[in-house]
Order: structure tokens, then C-alpha cells, then sequence
């Protein structure tokens, strides 16, 4: 509408070349979970920041070798776990192998029924917990076949 409004048409080559105003948000991103670190870094597209990051998480790991939200937790999280190998897959980061294979580990110790986890503290269930273990597995070419049979599916 002439003296009101315009349309601008712009194209790009990747969807992640409209991303500035997330960057902008993340560069300022005040949250310092590891969740949020690790995508952070990889929103920003920062490897030195993803480098510090994988340097501290052997600090961030819980007995069995779950990754924690923070290093002062007891716990650490199937759901976190998971994320940041699956994350780090479809980024293309690069972890250690050692942390990597500790990683892939216990989730595959909770696959296959070898770590007890409590339950979510918001919920959910142990189906999908196992689904997102097994596709971060998968994405590091570590699912066996045989992890499919853990899976009950009860649709209601």
C-alpha cells in the first residue's frame, strides 16, 4: 500500500540464512543449563564455544554416565543425554570418542533395561525416553537390532 506498507521478497539459498534474530537472541542467552549451552553453540555456530563446552562435560556426567543439567546435580538425564548426542550428530560437532562411547553407553545400559532411571520430574514415559536413546544411538551407529524389542507401544 503506497505510504502504508511493503512487501519485501528475499531468497536465500538455506532456511538457516534467516536466522539472524535468533542468533542475535542466543549470543545473549542468559541460561547456563548444558542443555542450553550446547545449543547455544551450535545456534551460534560457535566451535570454540562447543569445544569449552565438550572439555567440561566429563565434569557434567553422573556415575553411570549420564550427562547432568548442571555438574552440582547427583543425577544426571536420559533426556540430556540423548539430546547432546543427537545434537552433536545433526550439527556435525565432534566429540571425543571416549566421551562419545561413554555416552553411547548408558544409553544403551538404559535401552536395554541395565539403568534404572527414576522417572522425569515432568512426567512422560518410558517409551519415549527409549525412542530418543535410540535414535541418538542410531545417529552414532550404535542401535543394535535387538534394542527394538525393548519398546512397548500401548496406544490408548
Amino acid at each position: 500500500l503506497p505510504g502504508r506498507a511493503r512487501v519485501e521478497v528475499a531468497l536465500s539459498p538455506t532456511l538457516a540464512a534467516g536466522l539472524a534474530g535468533v542468533r542475535d537472541a542466543m549470543r545473549d542467552y542468559p541460561y547456563t543449563c548444558l542443555e542450553q549451552q550446547v545449543s547455544r553453540a551450535v545456534a551460534l555456530g560457535d566451535d570454540a564455544l562447543w569445544e569449552t563446552i565438550v572439555h567440561a562435560m566429563p565434569g557434567a556426567q553422573d556415575g553411570a554416565g549420564l550427562l547432568k543439567f548442571f555438574p552440582t546435580q547427583e543425577r544426571g538425564s536420559v533426556e540430556l543425554t540423548a539430546y547432546v548426542l543427537a545434537l552433536a550428530a545433526a550439527a556435525g560437532k565432534p566429540l571425543p570418542e571416549d566421551l562419545r562411547g561413554t555416552l553411547a553407553t548408558a544409553l544403551a545400559r538404559f535401552v536395554d533395561g541395565n539403568l534404572r532411571e527414576p522417572p522425569a520430574p515432568w512426567g512422560g514415559n518410558d517409551t519415549l525416553r527409549r525412542l530418543a536413546a535410540m535414535e541418538a544411538l542410531a545417529r552414532h551407529d550404535a542401535l543394535r537390532p535387538d534394542m527394538l524389542e525393548s519398546l512397548t507401544i500401548e496406544p490408548e
